[in-house]
């Protein structure tokens, strides 16, 4: 059950709480959705009620998914798909579609820090667990689809009683400052590559024209402009040497 059947963030709104209800053999389950102005992260609540007179035990996964054929780019220009992950022995390591397929990833985060994340060229999805010792990171193929994602250990709810489980879901744009606020090591998706000395300040040329025209496509297309006004002079120069060239041609050939 939902309480509504559109949600809307108000006018001097910062935060917005979106329960869904479902109630079965005794047990209520209440999920929540926690949005934030201005935010790509957004938390994810379960809370669990246990009034079916008996003990019951839960645990949450939650998992991300993209189909393994997808390629990742042109040959001229790759770019990375697929998965990574973050632990607190490995700030950031890489997990491809390839080694998906190869082997299945499996890691339990002792302190319960870390995240799993499905990442592309310019965005990011990443499930955050929050503070859960034991929550382990996976991975598993189904067909042509590759999951990754956490999975938190198993409560047991004695009748009466009640708990919640919780993770933080980033799905935008990698921004790096916001993404290290939501999660140590998660501005690192962002891969510069051996070209990052440019790629780096074009990266944050890009965030800073987002930020006033609040739209990634136009931001692009803006960027291109930028680059090619630029890179005019440079242009212009190679296109009156070559001017000059065919105009020295046909004294070139009358030498010959």
């Amino acid at each position: 059950n939902v309480s509504a059947d559109s949600f809307t963030l108000a006018d001097g709104q910062d935060e917005l709480r979106v329960p869904m209800t479902f109630t079965a053999n005794g047990i209520e389950y209440t999920k929540t959705y926690v949005l934030k102005r201005g935010s790509y992260a957004l938390n994810v609540e379960y809370d669990v009620a246990n009034n079916s007179g008996n003990n019951a035990t839960f645990g949450m996964y939650a998992h991300l998914r993209q189909n393994l054929m997808d390629d990742g780019g042109s040959i001229t220009m790759p770019t990375y798909r697929g998965g990574a992950y973050s632990t607190e022995d490995t700030r950031y390591k890489k997990y491809s579609f390839e080694d998906m397929q190869d082997r299945n990833l499996s890691i339990n985060l002792a302190d319960g820090q870390g995240w799993a994340a499905m990442i592309q060229h310019y965005f990011a999805a990443a499930w955050i667990p929050r503070n859960e010792p034991d929550t382990n990171l996976y991975t598993r193929v189904i067909g042509n689809l590759g999951d990754i994602g956490v999975r938190m250990p198993n409560k047991t709810i004695a009748t009466g009683d009640q708990a919640k489980f919780e993770a933080t879901l980033w799905v935008g744009p990698k921004l790096q400052q916001e993404m290290a606020a939501v999660a140590p090591n998660l501005d690192l998706v962002v891969d510069y590559g051996w070209l990052w000395f440019i790629a780096k300040p074009l990266h944050s040329l890009l965030a800073f024209i987002q930020s006033f025209v609040g739209n990634w496509g136009v931001a692009i297309i803006c960027l291109t402009f930028i680059v090619r006004g630029a890179m005019y002079p440079l242009t212009k120069a190679q296109y009156t040497s070559m001017a000059k060239m065919r105009m020295l041609q046909p004294k070139l050939q009358a030498m010959r």
